[in-house]
């Protein structure tokens, strides 16, 4: 990140960023129940599993690239 920020601590930013990853861990167990559910039906709808499996996908690589940003 380029920005200096003079009152946020090292400690503070992985805060936030550990704030964030929290938000995005509750998005990601709600898709799964989404996908479970989707998937418990008759005749599952191929397009929505799709669509929520994508979800899934880019939910753990917005994860990912988070944890990059953790200083110790």
């Amino acid at each position: 990140m380029a920005e200096t920020y003079e009152y946020l601590s090292q400690e503070d930013k992985n805060s936030i960023i550990e704030n964030h990853i929290r938000n995005l861990e509750y998005s990601l167990f709600n898709t799964e129940m989404s996908i479970l559910a989707a998937n418990s039906v008759a005749t599952p709808n191929a397009e929505t599993v799709t669509s929520l499996n994508g979800d899934k996908t880019d939910v753990k690589a917005k994860i990912v690239a988070l944890k990059a940003l953790l200083c110790e």
